[in-house]
Formats: structure tokens, C-alpha cells, sequence
């Protein structure tokens, strides 16, 4: 059994001697290492002394036993929810239009009073929320976690994450490909051109 959070993945092995479920941080924020260390305090510092492997994982059965931290990251199936204002969970996952690691968007109908759609994914401030195309802000949900208001009625709800560090050094790396690419195609060209006249 498996429950991907992007940032925090909970896994059971079934079958093993004991059964433990381990966590493993890929995205470790402040808020997401606060969660967990609030579920097991001290917990984090020794398991980095424990590691085997360079893996960064956390075997914390305690944390599964909790129900505030299972609801927080979603681990019973509400990963993804719409919050109301008389405070039900709506399981809205079934609403995604698209979904990758940087990039969420989905079609909601949030009912005649809006709500709070709250998605288990570490809070970062270079995460971008959109509702029908207009900016919105994204909160700091649940210590870790992201929440995006949404008005009333059936909108078009868009996250995506952007590191303009990152996107200058991707740009960086295509142009550098390109000039190495056509610095090789000039070279071979030079070289068949003295072959010639060298034939010649």
C-alpha cells in the first residue's frame, strides 16, 4: 500500500516481519519537518543517525496511529478536499484535470458558499495558485500544507510551482545544448570541406 504526497511518502510493506510502516521525506520543509516531528519527537534526529543506506527513511508507527497526523497528510484517502464553511471534508479528487509534481489543476463545483480547497503537498512560497485564470493566494494549511480559497459555484482551480532560479538554469542548459550541438555540426562540416579539397 502506498500514499504519494509529493514531499512525504507513506509506505507499508505488506508481508514483512514486523509490518512497518515507513516514511520517507523527499521534500523535508519546515513545516512538513515539523509535522512529523511533532508526531514523534526526536523521532527525525534518530532516524538521520540510524539511516541505512543513505536512505532517508523514518520508520514511525507511532505517526499512523495518530488521527490528526493520518488527516493531515492525507493518508485515509483526503489528500485532496474541499472544506465548506460548516466544516465537511469533500473528497474532490475525482475533479483533476491534470496533475504532475509542479502542476495541479482541477474543475470544482464549491456549492452556493465556496470553501477552502486544501491539498496534502508542502507549503512553498514559489508554489502559484489560479482560480479561472485570476491569481490567488495559497495558504499555510494544517503546518505543512497548502489551501486555496474558492468563491461559490463551478471554477477552474490551477497550481503550479515556479523557481525562476531553476527555469533561468534550464533556459541556460537548452542554449548551451544548442551552441555545443551547432559547434559539432561546424566542426564536422570544416572537416569534410578540407577532406574535398584535399581529393581535389
Amino acid at each position: 500500500m502506498r500514499w504519494p504526497l509529493n514531499n512525504v511518502i507513506v509506505q507499508q510493506y505488506v508481508g514483512a516481519d514486523p509490518c512497518i510502516p515507513v516514511f520517507r521525506v523527499d521534500y523535508a520543509t519546515p513545516g512538513v519537518v515539523a509535522l512529523l516531528d511533532r508526531s514523534v519527537p526526536g523521532g527525525l534526529v534518530r532516524s538521520n543517525a540510524e539511516k541505512r543506506d543513505n536512505r532517508r527513511m523514518f520508520q514511525w508507527l507511532t505517526a499512523l496511529q495518530q488521527p490528526w497526523f493520518r488527516e493531515a497528510c492525507g493518508c485515509d484517502g483526503n489528500k485532496l478536499v474541499l472544506e465548506t464553511p460548516q466544516g465537511q471534508r469533500l473528497d474532490v479528487s475525482r475533479a483533476v484535470r491534470h496533475f504532475s509534481a509542479n502542476r495541479l489543476e482541477l474543475v470544482l463545483d464549491s456549492g452556493a458558499e465556496g470553501g477552502v480547497l486544501y491539498y496534502a503537498d508542502a507549503y512553498h512560497p514559489g508554489w502559484k495558485a489560479r482560480v479561472d485564470g485570476q491569481a490567488a493566494g495559497i495558504a499555510l494549511a494544517r503546518t505543512a500544507f497548502k489551501s486555496v480559497a474558492v468563491p461559490p459555484g463551478i471554477h477552474t482551480v490551477a497550481l503550479a510551482f515556479y523557481n525562476p532560479w531553476r527555469e533561468w538554469a534550464r533556459r541556460g542548459l537548452a542554449v548551451a545544448a544548442v551552441l555545443a550541438l551547432a559547434h559539432l555540426f561546424a566542426t564536422a562540416l570544416r572537416e569534410q570541406v578540407q577532406r574535398r579539397r584535399l581529393l581535389s
